[in-house]
């Protein structure tokens, strides 16, 4: 499921997990999500009973996707250290970066390539109260968070890109995800509002130009009401 502050949408995917089977998408009451951070974990929980019972869901299981805004990404590189050592190594270097203290955050990596002796490590972290109320609303509601993630990550995964440099300008509810690849590594992103749609073709352009390190062989643009706009 994938919340902003007037919509949730739930995508249940087919047996082989390799394309929707259904898609649902409901207006949400004012209140409810504010600032994408979850206000009122009863009142979406209880939207959440009725999605599963007037669609006819049985799955319990879930994976929620968080707005990309509330999250933070790094590409990280570190030595070839021990798998014993590597997550204290990963943790330091990433809490150099972030702008909260450990305590408050939730982080998780994975080592996403290697060049000589060097890792490449992404690192994803989020603040434990804002993942605490999507995750409390979806115990509410009788279900079971099994994986949290970010519209970016599903982007890479999508594209299945190897290790081609990629775009990816994905819009959504007023919102465009403008991402840049390296493979399964996260290089860029940005969030830009869709109601300045040159801004978009802008923040892209630029995005392109300062990390001109990656070579760009493919651009991926997307969602369910593009604008003819960005599209062109």
């Amino acid at each position: 499921s994938f919340a902003t502050p007037s919509k949730i949408q739930i995508v249940k995917l087919n047996s082989s997990k390799k394309s929707v089977a259904k898609h649902v998408s409901v207006d949400l009451p004012d209140g409810v999500i504010q600032n994408l951070r979850v206000k009122d974990a009863e009142a979406l929980a209880k939207i959440l009973k009725e999605i599963w019972k007037k669609i006819g869901f049985k799955e319990k299981s879930v994976g929620i996707v968080i707005p990309e805004s509330l999250t933070y990404t790094k590409l990280l590189k570190l030595p070839n250290l021990e798998s014993s050592e590597l997550d204290e190594a990963v943790r330091w270097q990433a809490f150099e970066y972030l702008p909260h203290a450990s305590e408050d955050l939730i982080l998780d990596w994975k080592i996403v390539g290697k060049e000589d002796e060097e890792l490449n490590v992404l690192i994803v972290a989020i603040l434990k109260e804002v993942l605490g109320g999507y995750v409390k609303s979806a115990h509410l509601a009788g279900l079971f968070p099994l994986v949290v993630e970010t519209p970016s990550l599903s982007l890479i995964r999508f594209s299945d890109a190897n290790q081609v440099g990629t775009v990816f300008v994905y819009e959504s509810f007023q919102e465009a995800i403008i991402l840049i690849s390296q493979g399964q590594s996260i290089i860029a992103s940005s969030v830009v509002n869709i109601l300045e749609e040159e801004e978009v073709i802008i923040v892209a352009k630029q995005m392109i130009k300062h990390y001109s390190q990656v070579s760009i062989e493919q651009i991926v643009i997307g969602g369910p009401k593009m604008s003819p706009v960005i599209a062109s």
